[in-house]
């Protein structure tokens, strides 16, 4: 796994022992990100979840909680 000049790889690690990769990447659209996995959807499930950066949103709104 290795990113690209629209998708920056944060992190990579593997799990051998089910045969499952974990990864954080970073990109400006969700769009990157899937055209990015396309090529690994051929080899076995691909699961994307969009985050955010709670801490960072609620400083955004002025939100004190």
């Amino acid at each position: 796994m290795e990113g690209t000049d629209k998708v920056k790889l944060l992190g990579a690690w593997g799990y051998k022992t089910s045969h499952r990769l974990f990864g954080i990447v970073e990109s400006n659209t969700y769009e990157a990100v899937a055209e990015h996995f396309e090529y690994h959807l051929g080899l076995g499930r691909v699961e994307v979840l969009p985050v955010m950066d709670m801490v960072q949103r609620r400083k955004d709104l002025g939100s004190g909680i």
